[in-house]
């Protein structure tokens, strides 16, 4: 038998749930939109205006579909250039750190 006791206990847990849900949801969604801003900031450093164009276009549809994925070419594009920066940090401080550049 469901007393009102129990009712609002399981009432009161699915809408934390779903309260969570909606948080988880839209931290999410900012997240995907700041990953893309920052490789659209990584794509103009390159010089690349055709793919600057196809990811902010990219980005207007997600911000109206927060749900949408990102496409693969945008997800291998992200991880060349997550790549090169690391190469690329990795490199100077290998420089500095051994004294071997800058003479």
């Amino acid at each position: 038998m469901i007393t009102k006791a129990t009712a609002d206990g399981t009432f009161n847990t699915r809408n934390k749930d779903m309260e969570q849900h909606a948080t988880t949801k839209s931290y999410c969604k900012h997240r995907k939109l700041k990953s893309l801003q920052l490789l659209i900031d990584n794509v103009k450093e390159k010089g690349l205006e055709d793919e600057v164009a196809r990811l902010e276009k990219h980005k207007r549809l997600l911000e109206k579909l927060p749900e949408m994925e990102l496409s693969e070419k945008a997800k291998k594009l992200r991880q060349a250039c997550f790549k090169a920066n690391y190469k690329k940090m990795h490199f100077c401080c290998f420089f500095f750190l051994t004294g071997k550049g800058w003479k």
